[in-house]
């Protein structure tokens, strides 16, 4: 740490960007989406002996990487194989039927079929990643469309939300110059969190539940208030409800530094998504786990929920660390270092070896960016 303290502080962040970015299990986006890949293959291949419907296109899918990454990036069609897959996992194949309506009847030969309804099409940042931008779908357009509008209302069901928004020409600018300043800023973690975005809408809603400004919900920067109770949404991604997607509120957009930590932050969780879908990193339990009690929370935080609130925090610190003055990125640091603290202590029972190994790359980074405010 005495070297480490010698070097330039915008040295280190570089350095700690690029080991962050370069770990082959948790950073590396590359290695992360052809493991994604491989359990997407692995899938479809049992899918196709288990559900007749699928026995001609699954194989066929599985043997043809463009075909392959157009699943994987396709809200739908993911969507559908991930409800697919968890039937098959418990037991019950005859319920598999959901990617059964959807893969046979798509062209797969270039991009998802969400993409190809997309009007106009757009590029989220075409520089920077794959996104593609959600502009105008017709939800009478035919199954893929109905589909789409269904997983969008079970995803945004209050009242008060509005989604998805058709962006303008100046909503596009800005989601580039924030893609461009992260990929400036934050090289490595940010070539991670833009690769795994693949859909980008804009949404509204001024009373959701949690406000989705940080890691784990609240406010801006990751802070939130004591109780972590909702707000004006700021940004939100999927899992298995519309996975490999990102939205964010069109206000959201107005400074570049904003719109890139956002970007970073669902892009993240998004791959993180991605390691954990291959890899179980908390013990399976038949029994409720007790959630970590955290102070600025009134309710326990899941221990899965935990993981993933470390993972944003720590690299929170490191982009606020990067675009900020130290003194700047006190609190992330200090949420990650409570989080760290539990789930190697009181917690670690519930985590696998898998789910160790990740808490300790998480604080081992948190180590120095502490050392290097000193």
């Amino acid at each position: 740490m005495t070297a480490a303290a010698a070097r330039p502080f915008t040295t280190i962040i570089a350095d700690l960007d690029r080991e962050l970015a370069g770990h082959p299990e948790f950073g590396d986006g590359l290695a992360i989406e052809r493991r994604s890949l491989g359990r997407l293959r692995a899938g479809l291949l049992m899918l196709g002996r288990r559900v007749p419907a699928l026995a001609a296109a699954a194989p066929t899918i599985a043997h043809d990487e463009r075909a392959l990454l157009a699943v994987l990036g396709d809200p739908v069609l993911r969507n559908a194989f991930e409800y697919d897959l968890g039937h098959l996992a418990r037991g019950r194949p005859g319920r598999a039927t959901s990617l059964a309506g959807f893969l046979p009847t798509v062209d797969l030969s270039a991009h998802g079929p969400c993409q190809a309804l997309a009007e106009p099409p757009r590029s989220a940042w075409p520089a920077d990643g794959p996104a593609w931008a959600l502009t105008g779908i017709d939800e009478s357009t035919g199954p893929i469309a109905a589909r789409l509008w269904q997983l969008l209302r079970a995803a945004f069901p209050g009242p008060t939300a509005v989604a998805p928004i058709t962006p303008l020409d100046a909503d596009l600018a800005a989601l580039r110059r924030g893609a461009a300043l992260l990929s400036e800023l934050l090289p490595g973690v940010g070539g991670t969190a833009l690769r795994h975005v693949r859909m980008v809408g804009l949404a509204r809603d001024p009373d959701s539940p949690d406000g989705s400004g940080g890691p784990d919900g609240g406010g801006p920067d990751g802070g939130g208030g004591p109780d972590g109770a909702g707000g004006p949404l700021r940004a939100t991604s999927g899992d298995d409800g519309l996975p490999c997607a990102m939205f964010i509120a069109p206000d959201q957009l107005r400074r570049p530094r904003n719109t890139a930590r956002l970007i970073l932050r669902e892009g993240l969780r998004l791959a993180l998504c991605e390691v954990v879908r291959c890899r179980p990193m908390v013990v399976a339990d038949p029994q409720p786990v007790a959630g970590v009690a955290v102070p600025w929370r009134t309710e326990p935080c899941p221990v899965d929920r935990a993981l993933f609130g470390l993972h944003g925090y720590v690299h929170l610190a490191l982009f606020r660390a990067a675009s900020s003055p130290p003194r700047a990125s006190d609190l992330p640091l200090s949420r990650a270092g409570y989080l760290a603290e539990r789930l190697q202590g009181s917690h670690r029972h519930h985590l696998t070896p898998y789910g160790l190994a990740f808490v300790h790359w998480l604080a081992d980074a948190l180590a120095v960016l502490r050392h290097r405010k000193r």
